[in-house]
């Protein structure tokens, strides 16, 4: 497993191309080994899916009793969701990376997709949903304020990517865009999907 030092110097790579840089694409070994390596980062990730989970059951009994399915099932499948996340937006990325003709960036994409997503969600878990939990309320200031928090939370990684395929691919903005478009749009229907059919989706009156 990577030691914390490495995985900190490729986030500041990621930084550095995310500033125009490329220099730091030479921090990213795209080799078979430091392709298998890049999945570590799950492993680092998984913390926060264990705390994801927990707090997605302790929503969901709020809303909704559910004596069927004990807590530590609903955990799994939640871990479960999130592990196949992961794996969705990888899948989406090589295929319509092939469809748009950026086979040989493929390993550079997979390898900074699955390092970068790390400071995301450690981000997202420990910043902007203890945020979203202290203003939660049923007034308007209070919706708000969370969709307020929830757009800056989507809009800093969405622009930091975009930074980092103006780098890593160039090319005109409408194919990058497009890429990035369906990218998402594929892997958050998948996602939802998913799920769906396990049941995880919070049934808000």
């Amino acid at each position: 497993m990577p030691r914390l030092e490495e995985v900190r110097s490729l986030w500041g790579g990621l930084w550095q191309i995310a500033r125009g840089d490329a220099r730091g694409l030479s921090l990213f070994d795209i080799s078979d080994e430091g392709l298998t390596r890049s999945f570590w980062a799950i492993a680092y990730c998984l913390p926060i899916f264990l705390l994801n989970a927990i707090l997605l059951r302790a929503a969901y009994i709020e809303v909704l009793a559910d004596p069927a399915r004990g807590h530590v099932i609903f955990v799994f499948q939640a871990m479960v969701l999130q592990l196949a996340s992961w794996a969705f937006v990888l899948i989406c990325t090589i295929l319509f990376g092939l469809a748009f003709g950026y086979r040989p960036l493929l390993r550079p994409m997979v390898v900074m997709a699955n390092w970068g997503s790390v400071p995301v969600l450690y981000a997202i878990a420990g910043l902007v949903q203890p945020i979203l939990h202290l203003t939660r309320g049923t007034g308007l200031l209070s919706w708000m304020l969370n969709m307020s928090f929830w757009i800056v939370a989507i809009a800093i990684p969405l622009y930091l990517i975009w930074r980092i395929l103006l780098t890593l691919v160039g090319g005109p903005a409408w194919k990058r865009g497009g890429f990035l478009l369906l990218v998402l749009a594929a892997s958050l229907w998948a996602i939802r999907t998913l799920e769906i059919s396990l049941g995880l989706n919070i049934p808000y009156p």
